[in-house]
């Protein structure tokens, strides 16, 4: 078992990684790129680690593992607290997470070319001498001792050793190796207060005479450099975007919506007050707050939900149009993309689309059909990020309910709240 750790926490990364600045709407955009070049398809197991602050605040669980489904499947290590740097959080995903065998970490914060896949124990590391371009901030890198025949002699942080730094890639031919060595550098007799991986490797070479290779890369590219990452933005998307809710943004459905589903309920026996559907129900999925006016069975409510949706074409005509915000959906149109997002279903969306002849006012139409999680999950804003490589500083969202303005607020999106229109 071959295993690769990709490390997104952790005080020190957490500082460094500039992922962090744009949320983990960002990461959906970049998670896949930091596997880019490293031969990430010869392991057996990709684990990302995260925190579990930004789970519950980005939903950074769900976001990572919907955004690299298509390209690698992953599992995510979630740290409870923040760690004192990557040698913490390596080591509490590798007991957490029960890996054993051959394992490599890699860190967020660059990105670069590895020619030949490198195994067992090594380190990945840059020729300044043969760089083209200066690395930001220098000082701060390990830099790493290598002998002519290829063999890490030692690894130290942030002192001139060499010319030659590390990248951000790291294996040992056996996870135990690493954890018999943070575990005796952090007892109480050693001096070292906060851990680096260096630190590691420099005494599993020093003390425990195991033999590291040098793997050299190319192409290096420091993402902690504001160039850098400035260049690595424009490069994953200049595009911008506007993104705009249909039930109480775009259209005031409420007497449509209600409508319909009184029309369903009173089939089935249950009755649906105006004032109630709008105050607790509008707006929301309908396993969201069907169960608790109706029944708990699942077939029962699909059926009230299936005849709802028949019966919604019906009430068009009570639906009232946004003018002013269709305004300036044209007026923006000359500058931004435009996506419809709703968890409006499908069939709905097309009926008033259609029936207000605007069906082809929008480059994309998401709904419900085409997300696993509702709003406020912000998987609906990032899959229609990730459509136009937009990132969110150049999106704006329009919305009007709690669930929308939170997802927008989870995506890292700027939202425009839109009340009171009819």
């Amino acid at each position: 078992m071959r295993t690769l750790i990709v490390l997104c926490a952790g005080q020190q990364m957490r500082m460094q990684c500039p992922l962090y600045l744009n949320h983990y709407s960002c990461n959906v955009l970049l998670a896949a790129k930091v596997l880019e070049n490293i031969h990430a398809d010869t392991y057996d197991r990709i684990i990302y680690t995260v925190s579990q602050e930004d789970c519950e605040k980005y939903d950074a669980r769900n976001i990572l593992q919907d955004g690299m489904k298509d390209v690698y499947p992953i599992q995510i290590f979630t740290l409870a607290q923040s760690t004192s740097g990557p040698a913490q959080s390596l080591y509490l995903t590798i007991k957490g997470m029960n890996v054993a065998g051959e394992i490599a970490v890699r860190d967020c914060t660059s990105s670069f070319c590895l020619a030949e896949n490198a195994r067992g124990n090594f380190v990945a590391g840059v020729d300044l001498v043969r760089l083209d371009r200066d690395v930001y901030r220098v000082r701060q890198k390990s830099f790493i001792v290598v002998n002519e025949q290829g063999q890490i002699l030692d690894i130290v942080e942030k002192s001139f050793r060499s010319d030659i730094i590390s990248a951000g890639l790291y294996g040992f031919e056996n996870a135990e190796d690493f954890v018999m060595a943070y575990e005796r550098l952090s007892d109480w007799h050693h001096p070292i207060k906060h851990l680096y991986i260096s630190n590691i490797i420099s005494y599993l070479i020093g003390y425990r005479q195991l033999v590291f290779h040098f793997a050299e890369a190319t192409g290096y590219e420091d993402w902690k450099d504001p160039d850098a990452w400035s260049r690595l933005q424009d490069k994953q998307g200049q595009g911008k975007l506007v993104m705009v809710d249909l039930d109480g943004t775009l259209f005031d459905t409420r007497q449509v919506n209600y409508m319909a589903y009184r029309e369903a309920l009173e089939r089935h026996g249950f009755q649906l007050d105006y004032e109630y559907y709008c105050e607790h129900c509008n707006g929301k999925y309908y396993m969201d707050f069907l169960p608790q006016i109706t029944t708990q069975d699942e077939l029962i409510l699909h059926q009230i939900h299936m005849e709802k949706k028949a019966a919604y074409k019906k009430y068009l005509g009570c639906a009232v149009l946004n003018k002013t915000l269709i305004d300036m959906l044209r007026l923006m149109g000359r500058e931004y993309r435009e996506a419809l997002v709703t968890t409006a279903s499908k069939e709905n969306t097309d009926d008033i689309l259609n029936y207000f002849g605007m069906s082809n006012i929008f480059d994309l139409i998401l709904t419900r059909e085409d997300t696993e999680h509702v709003k406020p999950n912000p998987e609906c804003f990032i899959k229609a990020m990730a459509h136009f490589s937009a990132l969110p500083e150049n999106c704006i969202i329009f919305e009007d309910s709690e669930e929308g303005i939170e997802a927008a607020r989870r995506a890292g999106v700027q939202c425009c709240v839109v009340k009171g229109y009819r």
